[in-house]
């Protein structure tokens, strides 16, 4: 993870990125973080599409 994505300044993998009905969203260079993005222009982290650890099989 770069520092920079804990600030909240994340960058867009170029071949990630993908037009959705609401805008544009990638994949986090760095750190592997969906990202939207914003009307002002800027990579937001969204929240993930599955949780991790409170779901289990079975």
């Amino acid at each position: 993870m770069n520092l920079r994505c804990l600030f909240g300044y994340h960058r867009a993998s170029l071949s990630s990125i993908a037009r959705r009905q609401s805008g544009y969203s990638a994949i986090c260079e760095s750190c592997a973080r969906p990202l939207e993005r914003t009307s002002n222009s800027r990579w937001v982290a969204s929240d993930p599409l599955y949780d991790t650890k409170g779901s289990s099989a079975g």
